[in-house]
C-alpha cells in the first residue's frame, strides 16, 4: 500500500501538538491539531486529538464536535466513543452516553475505564443492578483499579451491603493511600458499626489529605459526643 502523504504530515504535527500537551501547554498542541485536521480532513485521528486538546482547554462544544467528526470517519473508534460519552454524561445526556460507550466496549472490550463510564451513567439512570456489573467488569479486567474499587464501595454502601463496601473501599485504599474520599467512606461505615478507633483515625486521615472536607468535621464531633469526649468534640469542630 503506498503511504498516504497528508496523513503522515498530519502524524507529524500530531506528534508536535502531544508534546506541546506533555509539556502543558494545550492550547498551542491544539494549534498543532488543527493544522493536522486541515491538512487531513478525512483523517480521524486528527480530529480526536483535536478533540482531547479543546477539551483540555475547556471548550467542551468544540471537543464534542471534534469528536463527532472523528466517528463520522471511523464509527468504530473506542477512544472517541468514550471521550463523547464522557462529556456528554457531564451535560446529562445519558442515553446518549451509553449507547457511545456500549459501542466503545463492543470495539474493545477489555476497556475497564470505559465500564466505570458506563456504570456511572447506569447508576444515574437508577439502574444500580447494571451499574454494579459494570463495575465487576472493570475489576475483573483490572483488580487493581482504585477508582472501580472506590466507586464499587460507594455502590454497595449505597445498596445496603456495608461488610461488600468496606472491603471495597479497605482495597481502594491499599492502593491508593492518599485517596481521602475513600478513607472518608470506610471511616463512616466503621463509625456506623462501632470500630471507633480505626473511625477516628481514618477521619483524621482524612483531613490531614483534605482540610476542607467538612463532613469529617462533623463526623469527629459526633464520635467525640457519643463518647462523652466533650473537650475533643469542641476541637474537632475548631477548623
Amino acid at each position: 500500500l503506498s503511504a498516504d502523504p497528508a496523513k503522515e504530515d498530519a502524524d507529524r504535527l500530531i506528534a508536535a501538538g502531544n508534546r506541546s500537551d506533555d509539556g502543558g501547554d494545550p492550547r498551542t498542541a491544539c494549534e498543532h491539531y488543527r493544522k493536522a485536521v486541515e491538512i487531513a480532513p478525512n483523517y480521524a485521528k486528527a480530529h480526536l486529538n483535536l478533540g482531547i486538546g479543546l477539551a483540555a482547554t475547556g471548550d467542551s462544544d468544540g471537543a464534542v464536535q471534534s469528536y463527532r467528526a472523528a466517528l463520522a470517519i471511523d464509527p468504530g473508534s473506542a477512544p472517541a466513543n468514550y471521550n463523547l460519552a464522557t462529556l456528554l454524561y457531564a451535560r446529562g445526556e445519558l442515553q446518549d452516553a451509553a449507547n457511545l460507550l456500549r459501542r466503545a466496549l463492543e470495539s474493545k472490550p477489555g476497556f475497564p475505564e470505559a465500564h466505570v463510564a458506563l456504570s456511572n451513567v447506569y447508576e444515574s439512570q437508577g439502574e444500580l443492578a447494571a451499574a454494579s456489573a459494570s463495575l465487576e467488569a472493570a475489576l475483573r479486567q483490572r483488580p487493581d483499579y482504585a477508582g472501580a474499587l472506590y466507586n464499587y464501595g460507594l455502590l454497595l454502601k449505597k445498596t445496603g451491603r456495608p461488610l461488600e463496601a468496606e472491603k471495597a473501599l479497605r482495597r481502594a485504599i491499599g492502593i491508593e493511600p492518599d485517596n481521602a474520599n475513600a478513607c472518608y467512606e470506610l471511616a463512616t461505615l466503621l463509625h456506623v458499626r462501632g470500630a471507633l478507633g480505626e473511625a477516628e483515625g481514618l477521619f483524621r486521615s482524612t483531613l490531614e489529605r483534605k482540610p476542607d472536607q467538612t463532613e469529617a468535621y462533623a463526623e469527629l464531633f459526633d464520635l467525640y459526643d457519643s463518647q462523652g469526649n466533650f473537650d475533643a468534640a469542641a476541637s474537632a469542630v475548631e477548623v
